[in-house]
Parts: C-alpha cells; sequence; structure tokens
C-alpha cells in the first residue's frame, strides 16, 4: 500500500517541477515518515532545484506544494510545505485500505518478489555434548531467516549438515570405547548429551590441546599410542569401515537427537539432515580430491594437499596420511545444495568466517558460481559468566540457561488471575531467549541475563507478548454485534499506528535484503509504541460514538494480523492472556 501512494507522490512532484520549469528530474527524493512532520511522505527536491537554479529551497518548495490539485490525486488529501519539504498527507480513503488490507493479507502476498526453491542451513554443531547459549544463536537466526523466507512465499527447506566424520567426533568414539564409568563425573542433566559430552572432556584432557602432534614423533608414549588410535578412528570412517562406523553412530545418534530436542524446545526443527559420512569413501569424494589437485592453484605441502588461495591463505583439502577435512566434504555438500535449489544460505558464526571464504573460493576455481549462495555470519552470545566452550566445560548449556530463565518467568508471572502459569513461564522462556537474541544485530556481541530477559517493562520478549495479550482483550470486550462499515480516523495517534503498519512491507525487505531479523524486532517496539500511544488516547470500546469504535476495532484486528505474523517470524510463542 505504500508503494502506491509513493508512486504517486513522486510523480506528481516530478511532474510540477518541470511544469514549473525547474528542470527535468529523475528522483524526487522522497522520504517515508519524516520525524518532523505528520505527512506520511516528504520530498526534499527543493534542495537539488535551489542548488541547480541559484534559487531559495523554502521558495521552491512552496511554489511546488501550492501548484498542486489534490482533487487530482488518488491517495493523498493535503500538500504543505514545511521549510524547504514537501508533505504529503494521506487521504481517509487510502488509511481505510491500509488498514482493510493488512487486516486480510497472506504474507506471500505482500512483497512482489518471484517464489524461490531455497535452503537454509544452520546449527551444524559437532554432536560432541549439549548445545551451549553461544551456538544457539545460529540456531535461533537460522530458523528466523527461514521462518521470514517461508512467510513471503519461498519454498523453504531448513537443513542440518551433521559434522560425524572429523576428528572431534573421532575423539568423542575413542573416549566413549576407552573410559569406564567410574573415570568420569557424573553427569549434570538426564539427557543423552549430558551424558556423552562426559566422554569427549575427558579424551580432550588426554590427547594433545594443539592438534594430533605425537603421532608424527618416534615413540611409544601413552599420548602417541592414544592418539593413534584417534588417527586410526578417522582412517576407518574415511575408508568405510563398518565396524568403525558403528562405533561412531553408536555416540552420533544419541548426541545428534538430545541435541535436536533441546532445540525443539524452541519451536527449531529441520527438514533436512545432512550426514558429512555419506560423502566418505564415494567416487564423488575421489573425483573431488581429483579435481581440486588439478587445479593450478594446488600444492604439496609436507605431504598433504593444499589450494593456494593467496600469498597468506592455503586451504588443505587431504592430509599427508590421506584423510580429507571437514572443508573438502564441505565443497561436496554445496555443489549438492546448488544442484537442487534456486537460493542457499548458510549461517554461520564469525569464528568460522576465514574456512567460509576458502570453501567459496575453491567452489569458484572449480567452476561452480556462488551467485545465488549467502553466507550469513554472526557474533556470539554470552552469559555474564563469560565464555563457551564445548571441550572445556565452559560457559552454560541451553538447557541451564532455559531452566534458569523458566524459574524467573514463574516468578515474575505470579498470579491467580493467569489460569496455566506453567505453560505461560513455558512460553516467556521460549519469547525471552529468542527476543534477547534477535533484537541484536547479528554481528553484535550480546550478554543473555536470564532475570533481565523476563523483565516485561523493558525491551524483551515477554513485553511484546504482553503487548498481544493486551490487544487481544481489547477485541474481546468488544460488542460482536457492532458494525465495521464506517471509518473515521479523529486522532493523530490512529494516523500514527496506521502510517506504522504501512511500513511493514519495507521492513520485511530490508530483513530479507540485509539477512537481518533484527529489523523485524525493532519494527516489532516500534509497533508496540505506537499501540501504547494508541491506548492512551483513543478508547476502543468508551468511544465516543459507533463510527469511530468501527474505525478503531478495525485498526486494532489490523495491527493484530500484522502484530502476530512478526511473533510467528520471530519465532516467539503467542499469549492470549498475561
Amino acid at each position: 500500500m505504500i508503494e502506491n501512494i509513493k508512486s504517486e507522490c513522486g510523480n506528481t512532484v516530478l511532474s510540477q517541477a518541470k511544469s514549473l520549469e525547474y528542470g527535468d528530474y529523475q528522483d524526487a527524493d522522497l522520504n517515508l515518515y519524516p520525524e518532523s512532520s505528520d505527512a506520511v511522505i516528504a520530498s526534499n527536491i527543493s534542495f537539488k532545484i535551489g542548488q541547480n537554479n541559484d534559487l531559495n529551497p523554502v521558495e521552491v518548495a512552496e511554489n511546488i506544494a501550492s501548484s498542486i490539485s489534490t482533487s487530482e490525486l488518488e491517495h493523498v488529501s493535503e500538500v504543505v510545505s514545511t521549510g524547504p519539504y514537501i508533505n504529503f498527507h494521506p487521504s481517509e480513503e487510502w488509511m481505510e485500505k491500509t488498514t482493510d488490507y493488512f487486516g486480510s493479507v497472506k504474507g506471500e502476498n505482500i512483497l512482489d518478489i518471484d517464489k524461490n526453491k531455497v535452503s537454509v542451513e544452520h546449527t551444524s554443531v559437532n554432536p560432541t555434548g549439549p548445545i551451549h547459549i553461544g551456538r544457539f544463536r545460529n540456531s535461533v537466526l537460522g530458523d528466523t531467516l527461514s521462518n521470514l523466507l517461508e512467510y513471503v512465499g519461498h519454498n523453504v527447506t531448513r537443513q542440518y549438515y551433521v559434522n560425524d566424520a572429523g576428528l572431534q567426533v573421532a575423539m568423542l568414539t575413542w573416549g566413549y570405547n576407552q573410559f569406564d564409568e567410574a573415570d568420569l563425573p557424573a553427569p549434570n542433566c538426564g539427557s543423552d548429551a549430558c551424558d556423552l559430552v562426559r566422554y569427549y572432556r575427558k579424551a580432550s584432557d588426554s590427547l594433545s590441546k594443539d592438534g594430533l602432534k605425537h603421532v608424527q614423533q618416534n615413540g611409544e608414549s601413552e599420548q602417541y599410542k592414544s592418539e593413534s588410535e584417534v588417527i586410526s578412528i578417522l582412517q576407518g570412517m574415511e575408508n568405510g569401515d563398518e565396524d568403525v562406523q558403528e562405533m561412531v553412530t553408536e555416540v552420533v545418534e544419541p548426541m545428534l537427537n538430545s541435541q535436536v530436542s533441546s532445540l525443539e524446545e524452541f519451536g527449531i526443527t529441520f527438514d533436512e539432515f545432512t550426514f558429512e559420512s555419506e560423502y566418505l569413501n564415494t567416487e564423488e569424494l575421489s573425483g573431488l580430491i581429483d579435481d581440486l589437485k588439478g587445479l593450478e592453484k594446488s600444492v604439496k605441502s609436507d605431504g598433504a594437499w593444499c589450494v593456494k588461495i593467496d600469498e597468506d591463505s592455503m586451504f588443505v583439502f587431504q592430509r599427508s596420511n590421506g584423510t580429507t577435512l571437514y572443508g573438502t566434504r564441505d565443497i561436496l555438500y554445496h555443489i549438492d545444495k546448488f544442484s537442487r535449489f534456486d537460493e542457499t544460505t548458510l549461517v554461520l558464526g564469525e569464528d568460522q568466517e576465514y574456512q567460509a571464504q576458502n570453501v567459496q573460493k575453491c567452489l569458484n576455481l572449480l567452476g561452480s558460481s556462488t551467485d545465488d549462495h549467502t553466507v550469513v555470519h554472526h557474533a556470539f552470545v554470552e552469559t555474564p559468566e563469560g565464555g563457551m566452550s564445548t571441550r572445556q566445560g565452559e560457559g552454560d548449556f541451553l538447557y541451564e540457561v532455559f531452566k534458569k530463565t523458566y524459574e524467573n518467568a514463574k516468578k515474575a508471572i505470579d498470579n491467580d488471575s493467569i489460569g496455566d502459569q506453567e505453560a505461560v513461564a513455558e512460553k516467556t522462556t521460549v519469547g525471552s531467549l529468542r527476543y534477547n537474541i534477535l533484537s541484536k544485530k547479528r554481528q553484535q556481541l550480546t550478554t543473555f541475563d536470564a532475570g533481565q530477559a523476563v523483565d516485561v517493562n523493558a525491551r524483551t520478549g515477554p513485553s511484546v507478548q504482553y503487548a498481544y495479550a493486551r490487544l487481544n482483550g481489547i477485541i474481546e470486550q468488544v460488542d460482536q454485534d457492532i458494525s465495521l462499515d464506517s471509518f473515521t480516523v479523529s486522532e493523530q495517534e490512529e494516523i500514527n499506528l496506521i502510517y506504522k503498519l504501512s511500513e511493514y512491507p519495507v521492513v520485511l525487505q530490508e530483513a530479507i535484503d540485509d539477512n537481518e531479523p533484527q529489523e523485524i524486532a525493532v519494527y516489532l517496539q516500534q509497533l508496540q509504541q505506537a499501540i501504547n500511544k494508541f491506548y492512551n488516547s483513543c478508547p476502543v470500546t468508551s468511544a465516543e460514538n459507533e463510527d469511530i469504535m468501527s474505525t478503531r476495532v478495525k485498526l486494532v484486528e489490523s495491527t493484530i494480523r500484522v502484530f502476530g505474523d512478526c511473533l510467528e517470524i520471530l519465532g516467539i510463542p503467542k499469549i492470549e492472556e498475561m
């Protein structure tokens, strides 16, 4: 709807500038929702005209505004100049159509875009321990981007690439078969992930901290023997050894199930799981190795094969012992995705940016276009206690953060008027965690505080959940027999709320273009602020007459629709009573 009035205003300004012999301009320099005015659109073309013609921009704006006849315009009721700006005020008909539009439009019809087959890969953590809050940001971002793309009409496949063939998995497998329960501390929780991570940490403590360096040395030390056994597992996986693969599956399967189950508590699910091990011992992998070796930039260094990306960067794709690396299999995985989807998105932590760039460069060298492939990087989340490391046992795991936040949520909603307090506490916990992550720019490091995140009076998930519940509470009080045929705007707060609704398509497009769900989270807060001002100035059930009540009811219903859609995109549970 905003595009209609924007187009009309732009064409009118350009036409009048030419008619007044100021020149033939191609851009009306329009600004949506100018802060200094109650207008919906303002043009600052007067600055350009004044500079080009040595005229006063204020006089130019006055001349253009006074020359426009609104009787010839469909969406504009008034055009006035304020200083050097030409301000356009919308007609009541435009406001009514805008309100009705957002009360019924489906997400897939909001943006005029091609609908594509899209894959979004996210999470893909090593199956070596529970997911911690630091990595959870990846899951939330990936899930929200998937929701957003699906909402506007794309056919989205949510992908999880299971890293079940790397060094970390080999270490876990070795540790699981090496140590007894008596060698390990008690698990922190009852999940398989909590149980198995103990073996991974014990294995990590038993092996060298800077890689399996001892296998390169002569001797029969205990560490040499242990690291040789880990390398043997890696080679067994590479060669398709069924016994080794059975050992690996025994630890990977329950670990993965436990990780996925913890994400499902936050509404995060997947359509497709691809296991890294599927590419091992295959003709495709052998062919890729040959293709990489055939590249002009490929070199052999200390027995290992590498692609010399540039003077300071080497991409190792085959170790000196003949085994391949994660990046090698990742190239195959990308080639497979490129063949099946129109567009691909990969969500990665900032610590993996260098690796992702090298994979893309290798794909390009191999002749695969990455024009329709987007890598979305993000910073991590930490708690007030500090950093995260599954291997070192540092940082809060997701289940621990959920528990802390849930307890704080229960205290915050201790109110006998709320029916199922446990269900509301669970929903506010999910809303708290997701909104805390999504309300920050994805490349901004953020700290999650379980107590602050449930404060309904701050900019939090529960605050937007409460706003949604409050909107629904208004509609519940409305007489169901009221006629909704009339539309009469009487307060500026009503107009401002309509403006904010009309901004919705712009926000959706910008969030998609920037791969930045934060823009929707910010819009939700702005919409909430417009709603609060509307509450204070525009009573609904006690409006002075039925025409005004009808207008406000329709406006609240349309706001509920947009507000609820934003919550669904962000993955924040709706709460009807709070």
